[in-house]
Protein backbone atom coordinates (compact mmCIF):
# COMPACT_ATOMS: atom_id res chain seq x y z
CA UNK A 1 0.00 0.00 0.00
CA UNK A 2 2.85 2.51 1.01
CA UNK A 3 4.39 1.76 -2.22
CA UNK A 4 1.99 4.62 -4.25
CA UNK A 5 3.82 7.08 -2.23
CA UNK A 6 7.18 6.31 -3.49
CA UNK A 7 5.79 6.49 -7.32
CA UNK A 8 4.44 10.01 -6.88
CA UNK A 9 7.49 11.36 -8.76
CA UNK A 10 7.73 8.26 -11.16
CA UNK A 11 3.84 8.62 -12.26
CA UNK A 12 1.93 12.06 -13.34
CA UNK A 13 -0.99 11.95 -10.37
CA UNK A 14 -3.63 13.33 -12.35
CA UNK A 15 -3.09 9.51 -14.24
CA UNK A 16 -4.03 8.07 -11.13
CA UNK A 17 -6.32 10.05 -10.46
CA UNK A 18 -8.03 9.23 -13.52
CA UNK A 19 -7.47 5.45 -13.29
CA UNK A 20 -8.81 5.56 -9.57
CA UNK A 21 -11.22 8.68 -9.78
CA UNK A 22 -13.19 7.40 -6.63
CA UNK A 23 -10.52 5.84 -4.25
CA UNK A 24 -10.47 7.07 -1.08
CA UNK A 25 -6.77 6.27 -0.78
CA UNK A 26 -5.79 7.72 -3.80
CA UNK A 27 -7.56 10.99 -3.06
CA UNK A 28 -5.34 10.98 0.27
CA UNK A 29 -2.32 10.64 -1.47
CA UNK A 30 -3.92 13.53 -4.52
CA UNK A 31 -3.46 15.63 -1.00
CA UNK A 32 -0.44 14.33 -0.02
CA UNK A 33 1.23 15.05 -3.34
CA UNK A 34 -0.11 19.04 -3.00
CA UNK A 35 1.42 19.19 0.45
CA UNK A 36 4.60 18.28 -0.43
CA UNK A 37 4.91 21.09 -2.66
CA UNK A 38 3.36 23.96 -0.23
CA UNK A 39 4.93 22.68 2.92
CA UNK A 40 7.83 19.98 2.43
CA UNK A 41 7.94 19.56 6.40
CA UNK A 42 4.09 18.86 6.45
CA UNK A 43 4.52 16.22 3.70
CA UNK A 44 7.27 14.07 5.34
CA UNK A 45 5.07 14.11 8.34
CA UNK A 46 1.70 13.13 6.51
CA UNK A 47 3.46 10.18 5.18
CA UNK A 48 4.58 8.44 8.12
CA UNK A 49 1.21 9.03 9.19
CA UNK A 50 -0.26 7.69 5.81
CA UNK A 51 1.94 4.86 6.36
CA UNK A 52 1.04 3.86 10.09
CA UNK A 53 -2.50 4.21 8.68
CA UNK A 54 -2.48 2.31 5.83
CA UNK A 55 -0.93 -0.52 7.86
CA UNK A 56 -3.53 -0.27 10.59
CA UNK A 57 -6.38 -0.78 8.40
CA UNK A 58 -4.61 -3.48 6.31
CA UNK A 59 -5.56 -1.58 3.08
CA UNK A 60 -4.58 -4.25 -0.09
CA UNK A 61 -4.20 -2.20 -3.08
CA UNK A 62 -1.35 -2.58 -6.14
CA UNK A 63 2.04 -4.18 -4.82
CA UNK A 64 3.99 -3.32 -8.43
CA UNK A 65 3.47 -0.48 -10.85
CA UNK A 66 5.18 0.00 -14.00
CA UNK A 67 5.32 3.50 -15.74
CA UNK A 68 5.85 2.14 -19.16
CA UNK A 69 4.92 5.61 -21.23
CA UNK A 70 0.56 6.09 -20.81
CA UNK A 71 0.59 4.97 -17.28
CA UNK A 72 0.21 0.80 -18.00
CA UNK A 73 -0.82 -0.33 -14.82
CA UNK A 74 0.11 -3.60 -14.01
CA UNK A 75 -2.26 -5.96 -11.55
CA UNK A 76 -0.28 -7.91 -8.68
CA UNK A 77 -2.00 -10.76 -7.09
CA UNK A 78 -3.02 -9.46 -4.47
CA UNK A 79 -6.07 -7.68 -5.98
CA UNK A 80 -8.11 -5.96 -3.43
CA UNK A 81 -11.54 -7.35 -3.33
CA UNK A 82 -13.70 -3.97 -2.13
CA UNK A 83 -11.98 -2.39 -5.12
CA UNK A 84 -10.41 -4.77 -7.64
CA UNK A 85 -9.47 -2.21 -10.51
CA UNK A 86 -10.07 0.55 -8.69
CA UNK A 87 -13.38 1.21 -10.36
CA UNK A 88 -16.35 2.08 -8.01
CA UNK A 89 -18.61 3.94 -10.95
CA UNK A 90 -17.70 1.29 -13.72
CA UNK A 91 -15.43 3.25 -15.67
CA UNK A 92 -12.73 2.02 -17.09
CA UNK A 93 -9.69 3.39 -19.64
CA UNK A 94 -7.80 1.34 -22.14
CA UNK A 95 -4.70 0.76 -20.22
CA UNK A 96 -6.51 -0.80 -17.30
CA UNK A 97 -9.17 -2.93 -19.47
CA UNK A 98 -5.89 -4.66 -20.98
CA UNK A 99 -4.25 -5.04 -17.81
CA UNK A 100 -7.12 -6.32 -16.06
CA UNK A 101 -7.64 -8.68 -19.17
CA UNK A 102 -4.26 -9.82 -18.61
CA UNK A 103 -3.80 -10.76 -15.38
CA UNK A 104 -7.28 -12.66 -15.78
CA UNK A 105 -5.54 -14.57 -18.65
CA UNK A 106 -2.29 -15.17 -16.25
CA UNK A 107 -4.24 -16.14 -12.95
CA UNK A 108 -5.40 -19.08 -11.21
CA UNK A 109 -9.27 -19.97 -10.84
CA UNK A 110 -9.40 -18.42 -7.18
CA UNK A 111 -7.50 -15.22 -8.21
CA UNK A 112 -10.04 -15.18 -11.33
CA UNK A 113 -12.97 -15.35 -8.53
CA UNK A 114 -11.59 -13.01 -6.16
CA UNK A 115 -10.66 -10.52 -8.88
CA UNK A 116 -14.83 -10.94 -10.40
CA UNK A 117 -16.18 -10.46 -6.92
CA UNK A 118 -14.33 -6.97 -6.75
CA UNK A 119 -16.00 -5.87 -9.49
CA UNK A 120 -19.15 -7.32 -9.12
CA UNK A 121 -20.91 -4.65 -7.73
CA UNK A 122 -19.91 -2.51 -10.80
CA UNK A 123 -20.76 -5.22 -13.88
CA UNK A 124 -23.28 -3.55 -15.19
CA UNK A 125 -21.73 -0.44 -16.18
CA UNK A 126 -18.63 -2.36 -16.88
CA UNK A 127 -20.53 -4.66 -19.49
CA UNK A 128 -21.86 -1.28 -20.88
CA UNK A 129 -18.36 0.71 -21.02
CA UNK A 130 -16.59 0.91 -24.17
CA UNK A 131 -13.11 -0.90 -22.93
CA UNK A 132 -15.01 -2.36 -19.51
CA UNK A 133 -16.78 -5.30 -21.48
CA UNK A 134 -13.66 -6.47 -23.05
CA UNK A 135 -13.03 -7.40 -19.26
CA UNK A 136 -15.98 -9.32 -18.90
CA UNK A 137 -15.92 -11.09 -22.30
CA UNK A 138 -12.02 -12.35 -21.05
CA UNK A 139 -14.00 -13.53 -17.61
CA UNK A 140 -16.43 -15.44 -20.01
CA UNK A 141 -13.95 -16.73 -22.29
CA UNK A 142 -11.26 -17.60 -19.61
CA UNK A 143 -13.04 -17.56 -16.13
CA UNK A 144 -14.04 -20.46 -13.89
CA UNK A 145 -17.29 -21.84 -14.01
CA UNK A 146 -18.85 -20.22 -11.30
CA UNK A 147 -18.11 -16.64 -12.51
CA UNK A 148 -19.00 -17.61 -15.73
CA UNK A 149 -22.35 -19.00 -14.87
CA UNK A 150 -22.86 -16.01 -12.41
CA UNK A 151 -22.40 -13.44 -15.54
CA UNK A 152 -24.53 -15.35 -17.71
CA UNK A 153 -27.02 -15.02 -14.49
CA UNK A 154 -26.86 -11.63 -14.87
CA UNK A 155 -27.32 -11.41 -18.68
CA UNK A 156 -30.67 -12.83 -18.43
CA UNK A 157 -32.04 -10.26 -16.00
CA UNK A 158 -30.86 -7.47 -17.88
CA UNK A 159 -30.90 -8.96 -21.86
CA UNK A 160 -32.69 -6.45 -23.61
CA UNK A 161 -30.76 -3.47 -22.17
CA UNK A 162 -27.60 -5.40 -23.14
CA UNK A 163 -28.60 -6.87 -26.38
CA UNK A 164 -29.30 -3.34 -27.94
CA UNK A 165 -26.66 -1.78 -26.34
CA UNK A 166 -23.68 -1.63 -28.94
CA UNK A 167 -20.70 -2.99 -26.10
CA UNK A 168 -23.31 -4.89 -23.78
CA UNK A 169 -24.23 -6.89 -27.30
CA UNK A 170 -21.03 -8.22 -27.45
CA UNK A 171 -21.46 -9.84 -23.65
CA UNK A 172 -25.09 -11.09 -24.63
CA UNK A 173 -22.72 -12.77 -27.80
CA UNK A 174 -20.50 -14.57 -25.50
CA UNK A 175 -22.96 -15.46 -23.44
CA UNK A 176 -24.57 -16.99 -26.70
CA UNK A 177 -21.10 -18.71 -27.20
CA UNK A 178 -20.75 -20.14 -23.66
CA UNK A 179 -24.36 -21.16 -22.92
CA UNK A 180 -26.87 -20.95 -26.24
CA UNK A 181 -29.69 -22.68 -24.85
CA UNK A 182 -29.93 -20.77 -21.87
CA UNK A 183 -29.91 -17.49 -23.89
CA UNK A 184 -31.88 -18.87 -26.17
CA UNK A 185 -35.34 -18.34 -24.94
CA UNK A 186 -34.54 -14.49 -24.41
CA UNK A 187 -33.87 -14.47 -27.99
CA UNK A 188 -37.10 -16.03 -29.18
CA UNK A 189 -38.97 -13.89 -26.90
CA UNK A 190 -37.61 -10.58 -28.10
CA UNK A 191 -37.08 -11.58 -32.12
CA UNK A 192 -38.69 -8.78 -33.96
CA UNK A 193 -37.16 -6.08 -31.71
CA UNK A 194 -33.62 -7.88 -31.88
CA UNK A 195 -33.52 -8.22 -35.54
CA UNK A 196 -34.87 -4.49 -36.04
CA UNK A 197 -32.05 -3.62 -34.21
CA UNK A 198 -28.97 -2.14 -34.88
CA UNK A 199 -27.17 -3.82 -32.37
CA UNK A 200 -29.49 -6.87 -31.52
CA UNK A 201 -29.54 -7.98 -34.93
CA UNK A 202 -25.73 -9.12 -34.43
CA UNK A 203 -27.06 -10.98 -31.22
CA UNK A 204 -29.73 -12.89 -33.52
CA UNK A 205 -27.09 -13.53 -35.92
CA UNK A 206 -24.78 -14.99 -33.47
CA UNK A 207 -27.89 -17.15 -32.12
CA UNK A 208 -27.97 -18.89 -35.68
CA UNK A 209 -24.36 -19.10 -35.75
CA UNK A 210 -24.18 -21.30 -32.81
CA UNK A 211 -27.36 -22.96 -32.91
CA UNK A 212 -28.25 -23.52 -35.98
CA UNK A 213 -31.90 -25.47 -35.44
CA UNK A 214 -32.91 -21.95 -34.58
CA UNK A 215 -33.51 -21.14 -38.22
CA UNK A 216 -36.83 -22.83 -38.52
CA UNK A 217 -38.77 -20.92 -35.67
CA UNK A 218 -37.29 -18.08 -37.07
CA UNK A 219 -38.63 -18.37 -40.56
CA UNK A 220 -41.55 -19.63 -38.85
CA UNK A 221 -42.15 -16.82 -36.64
CA UNK A 222 -41.41 -14.53 -39.79
CA UNK A 223 -43.01 -16.11 -42.78
CA UNK A 224 -45.44 -13.37 -43.69
CA UNK A 225 -42.87 -10.40 -43.24
CA UNK A 226 -39.86 -12.04 -45.02
CA UNK A 227 -40.27 -9.37 -48.00
CA UNK A 228 -39.97 -6.85 -44.85
CA UNK A 229 -36.84 -7.97 -43.76
CA UNK A 230 -35.52 -8.98 -46.73
CA UNK A 231 -35.36 -5.26 -47.49
CA UNK A 232 -34.94 -4.01 -43.63
CA UNK A 233 -31.05 -2.60 -42.94
CA UNK A 234 -30.50 -4.69 -40.01
CA UNK A 235 -33.27 -7.86 -40.99
CA UNK A 236 -31.52 -8.39 -44.26
CA UNK A 237 -28.65 -9.56 -42.38
CA UNK A 238 -30.50 -12.07 -40.22
CA UNK A 239 -32.01 -13.26 -43.67
CA UNK A 240 -28.58 -14.20 -44.85
CA UNK A 241 -27.28 -15.79 -42.06
CA UNK A 242 -30.20 -18.34 -42.04
CA UNK A 243 -29.15 -19.18 -45.95
CA UNK A 244 -25.87 -19.46 -44.94
CA UNK A 245 -26.45 -21.59 -41.77
CA UNK A 246 -29.78 -23.48 -41.86
CA UNK A 247 -28.86 -27.11 -40.82
CA UNK A 248 -31.49 -28.28 -43.73
CA UNK A 249 -32.96 -26.84 -47.10
CA UNK A 250 -36.51 -26.94 -45.32
CA UNK A 251 -35.99 -24.36 -43.34
CA UNK A 252 -34.95 -21.79 -46.00
CA UNK A 253 -37.51 -22.99 -48.93
CA UNK A 254 -40.09 -20.28 -47.43
CA UNK A 255 -37.74 -17.76 -48.26
CA UNK A 256 -36.33 -19.07 -51.54
CA UNK A 257 -39.59 -18.84 -52.44
CA UNK A 258 -40.51 -15.27 -51.59
CA UNK A 259 -37.20 -14.14 -53.32
CA UNK A 260 -38.66 -15.55 -56.65
CA UNK A 261 -41.77 -14.44 -56.56
CA UNK A 262 -40.66 -10.60 -55.36
CA UNK A 263 -37.50 -11.01 -57.65
CA UNK A 264 -37.76 -7.38 -59.64
CA UNK A 265 -38.37 -5.90 -55.99
CA UNK A 266 -35.45 -6.97 -54.46
CA UNK A 267 -33.05 -6.69 -56.84
CA UNK A 268 -33.65 -3.01 -56.86
CA UNK A 269 -33.48 -1.97 -53.45
CA UNK A 270 -30.79 -1.20 -51.11
CA UNK A 271 -30.52 -4.07 -49.26
CA UNK A 272 -32.28 -6.64 -50.84
CA UNK A 273 -30.14 -7.24 -53.43
CA UNK A 274 -27.69 -8.49 -50.45
CA UNK A 275 -30.32 -11.27 -50.44
CA UNK A 276 -30.74 -12.23 -53.65
CA UNK A 277 -26.71 -12.10 -53.83
CA UNK A 278 -26.73 -14.51 -51.07
CA UNK A 279 -28.82 -16.76 -52.83
CA UNK A 280 -26.70 -17.11 -56.08
CA UNK A 281 -23.82 -17.36 -53.91
CA UNK A 282 -25.22 -20.25 -51.12
CA UNK A 283 -28.29 -21.55 -52.63
CA UNK A 284 -29.08 -24.64 -54.33
CA UNK A 285 -28.31 -24.83 -58.13
CA UNK A 286 -31.87 -24.88 -58.92
CA UNK A 287 -32.66 -21.89 -57.45
CA UNK A 288 -30.09 -20.30 -58.90
CA UNK A 289 -31.24 -21.21 -62.75
CA UNK A 290 -34.72 -20.12 -61.67
CA UNK A 291 -33.78 -17.10 -60.32
CA UNK A 292 -31.66 -16.16 -63.95
CA UNK A 293 -34.78 -17.45 -65.91
CA UNK A 294 -36.97 -15.24 -63.70
CA UNK A 295 -34.87 -11.83 -64.78
CA UNK A 296 -34.88 -13.14 -68.66
CA UNK A 297 -36.40 -10.02 -70.78
CA UNK A 298 -35.46 -7.27 -68.04
CA UNK A 299 -31.42 -7.88 -68.36
CA UNK A 300 -30.74 -4.44 -69.85
CA UNK A 301 -32.37 -2.31 -67.95
CA UNK A 302 -31.04 -4.55 -64.90
CA UNK A 303 -27.55 -3.94 -65.96
CA UNK A 304 -27.47 -0.11 -65.38
CA UNK A 305 -29.32 -0.70 -62.16
CA UNK A 306 -27.25 0.88 -59.09
CA UNK A 307 -28.15 -2.46 -56.96
CA UNK A 308 -29.54 -4.70 -59.34
CA UNK A 309 -26.22 -4.63 -61.73
CA UNK A 310 -24.34 -5.80 -58.71
CA UNK A 311 -26.80 -8.72 -58.81
CA UNK A 312 -26.20 -9.15 -62.40
CA UNK A 313 -22.88 -9.41 -61.82
CA UNK A 314 -23.44 -12.42 -59.46
CA UNK A 315 -26.00 -14.14 -61.47
CA UNK A 316 -23.59 -14.43 -64.53
CA UNK A 317 -20.84 -15.50 -62.30
CA UNK A 318 -23.61 -18.52 -60.99
CA UNK A 319 -25.03 -19.51 -64.10
CA UNK A 320 -24.88 -23.01 -66.66
CA UNK A 321 -22.97 -21.92 -69.36
CA UNK A 322 -26.35 -21.99 -71.77
CA UNK A 323 -27.94 -19.44 -69.42
CA UNK A 324 -24.55 -17.66 -69.90
CA UNK A 325 -25.52 -17.61 -73.77
CA UNK A 326 -28.87 -16.98 -73.19
CA UNK A 327 -27.87 -13.67 -71.14
CA UNK A 328 -25.26 -12.48 -73.64
CA UNK A 329 -27.81 -12.61 -76.34
CA UNK A 330 -30.17 -10.76 -74.82
CA UNK A 331 -27.81 -7.68 -73.62
CA UNK A 332 -26.55 -7.83 -77.85
CA UNK A 333 -29.86 -7.36 -79.09
CA UNK A 334 -30.96 -3.94 -80.08
CA UNK A 335 -32.96 -2.19 -77.71
CA UNK A 336 -36.73 -0.96 -78.70
CA UNK A 337 -36.39 2.34 -77.65
CA UNK A 338 -32.91 3.05 -78.95
CA UNK A 339 -31.84 0.37 -82.39
CA UNK A 340 -28.71 1.90 -82.31
CA UNK A 341 -27.77 0.71 -79.22
CA UNK A 342 -28.06 -3.09 -77.30
CA UNK A 343 -28.19 -3.51 -73.93
CA UNK A 344 -24.70 -4.70 -73.78
CA UNK A 345 -23.28 -0.99 -75.38
CA UNK A 346 -25.15 0.79 -73.07
CA UNK A 347 -23.67 -1.17 -70.46
CA UNK A 348 -20.49 -0.72 -71.22
CA UNK A 349 -20.63 3.43 -71.14
CA UNK A 350 -22.97 3.33 -67.77
CA UNK A 351 -21.91 4.70 -64.42
CA UNK A 352 -23.08 1.01 -63.26
CA UNK A 353 -23.11 -1.06 -66.05
CA UNK A 354 -19.63 -0.63 -67.21
CA UNK A 355 -18.45 -3.29 -64.22
CA UNK A 356 -21.34 -5.46 -65.51
CA UNK A 357 -19.75 -5.40 -69.03
CA UNK A 358 -16.13 -6.79 -67.90
CA UNK A 359 -17.81 -9.32 -65.24
CA UNK A 360 -19.26 -10.38 -68.20
CA UNK A 361 -16.41 -10.35 -70.50
CA UNK A 362 -13.61 -11.65 -68.21
CA UNK A 363 -16.15 -14.61 -67.29
CA UNK A 364 -16.49 -15.32 -70.88
CA UNK A 365 -14.82 -18.56 -72.94
CA UNK A 366 -12.26 -17.24 -75.90
CA UNK A 367 -15.17 -18.07 -78.19
CA UNK A 368 -17.72 -15.27 -76.70
CA UNK A 369 -15.40 -12.66 -75.96
CA UNK A 370 -14.49 -12.81 -79.43
CA UNK A 371 -18.14 -12.14 -80.24
CA UNK A 372 -18.34 -9.46 -77.27
CA UNK A 373 -15.48 -7.66 -78.90
CA UNK A 374 -17.14 -7.74 -82.38
CA UNK A 375 -19.66 -6.19 -81.37
CA UNK A 376 -18.87 -3.43 -78.94
CA UNK A 377 -16.06 -2.85 -82.37
CA UNK A 378 -18.42 0.01 -84.04
CA UNK A 379 -18.91 1.22 -80.03
CA UNK A 380 -15.22 2.13 -79.03
CA UNK A 381 -14.36 5.87 -80.23
CA UNK A 382 -17.52 6.66 -78.17
CA UNK A 383 -16.45 4.13 -75.69
CA UNK A 384 -12.73 5.61 -75.26
CA UNK A 385 -14.86 9.60 -75.05
CA UNK A 386 -17.32 8.16 -72.28
CA UNK A 387 -15.84 8.57 -69.03
CA UNK A 388 -16.98 5.44 -67.55
CA UNK A 389 -16.43 3.11 -70.75
CA UNK A 390 -12.96 4.53 -71.91
CA UNK A 391 -11.41 1.65 -69.58
CA UNK A 392 -13.42 -1.25 -70.74
CA UNK A 393 -12.49 0.03 -74.39
CA UNK A 394 -8.97 -0.24 -73.86
CA UNK A 395 -9.15 -3.63 -72.55
CA UNK A 396 -11.20 -4.56 -76.05
CA UNK A 397 -8.40 -2.64 -78.11
CA UNK A 398 -5.74 -4.73 -76.26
Amino acid sequence: SYSFCTLLDKLPFDTFLHLFPKNKIMHTMHTMHRRRHSAPDLYELCLEEEKEACCERKAVTLEELEQVSVARVEVDSSVSSSNTIGYEDGSVDQETSRAVQKKIEEAGAEEVEEIYRGMRCSLKMLVTDLFGNYIVQRLIESGPPSVVSDIIEHVKENFIIYATNPYGCRIAQRCLTAAPLVILPFVKANLPLLTQDPNGNHVVQKCIEVYPPVTEFIVTQFKNQLVEYSVHPYGCRVIQRILEHAPTAEPIVPILQVILKKIHYLVADQYGNYVVQHVLTNGHPVYKESLAKRMLGHFPLLCTHKYASNVVEKMYEAASQPLRDAILMELTQPLPEDPMHSGLSRASMDQYGNYVAQKLYDLSTPEKKNVIRAHLRPYLRTMHNAPYGRHFASVLSM
